[in-house]
């Protein structure tokens, strides 16, 4: 059973899951979505012989430099 902030943030659509507050974000918010999401990472990840980016950095990057960048980030 939903509780009335996920009703107020999420909505149902076809047995998926969607953001209820944005108009413009269009993909589902779920579970599957979530394991699409790291495949997806993975791949170019692996395609970029493990690394996450390709630019030349000189200097050192912050602390977390991925925040707010994938489905699972955790500090």
């Amino acid at each position: 059973m939903s509780t009335l902030n996920e009703k107020l943030l999420f909505h149902e659509d076809a047995g998926r899951r969607y953001q209820a507050q944005s108009k413009v974000y269009t993909l589902p918010a779920d579970e599957i979505e979530a394991l699409r999401l790291d495949g997806q990472h993975a791949a170019l990840k692996t395609s970029q012989h493990g690394s996450n980016y390709l630019a030349p950095i000189r200097t050192a990057l912050p602390n977390n430099p991925w925040r707010g960048c994938g489905s699972r980030y955790v500090e």
